[in-house]
């Protein structure tokens, strides 16, 4: 890139922030997708879930992982414990994204 400052033209280098999406899923199921600057994205799905009262205790979560069947790298699944999915799955039914579409990209919502 080429900076102009006063008269002079400097020859210079512009760091730009990515912004992608992230889809979390409880297991196979798709739970939400958000926008996110890609990097942590496992602190983030869980961080997610935590906030929408998918699960409420550590105790809770087996394991948050990148899914190795999705094409791309965008996709984390979360595993709750067995005794956590049946105790919330009203919440996580009702933290399930649906958004309807009318413009933009709709990825946000």
């Amino acid at each position: 890139m080429v900076r102009r400052d006063g008269g002079s033209a400097i020859e210079a280098e512009e760091a730009i922030a990515v912004e992608e999406p992230l889809e979390i899923r409880i297991g196979d199921t798709p739970l939400a997708v958000t926008m996110r600057t890609p990097g942590h994205d496992e602190e983030l799905a869980a961080g997610f879930c935590w906030t929408e009262g998918v699960f409420d205790r550590a105790d809770d979560l087996v394991s948050v992982r990148p899914c190795e069947r999705a094409e791309f790298d965008n996709v984390v699944e979360v595993e709750l414990t067995e005794g956590a999915m049946a105790h919330r799955m009203a919440q996580i039914e009702r933290a399930r994204r649906r958004p309807f579409v009318a413009s933009s990209c709709g990825l946000c919502g």
